[in-house]
């Protein structure tokens, strides 16, 4: 879901030819966490990840 803030710089641009693509373009790249995997050595910090989205496996130190 886009915030207000984050619509203000499309709206204004949504009329003037070729911003829209220059915007689209350029934008920075996100990723949703859920395309990311954490092998983390701590048990609970695999589980706070994991309900936060992320795909992340408790994998100790040997």
């Amino acid at each position: 879901m886009m915030c207000a803030a984050m619509m203000r710089p499309l709206r204004k641009v949504a009329d003037v030819a070729g911003e829209f693509d220059k915007l689209r373009k350029n934008y920075q790249e996100r990723r949703e966490w859920s395309s990311l995997y954490v092998q983390c050595s701590d048990e609970q910090a695999a589980t706070l990840l994991r309900q936060l989205g992320f795909n992340a496996v408790h994998h100790p130190v040997r």
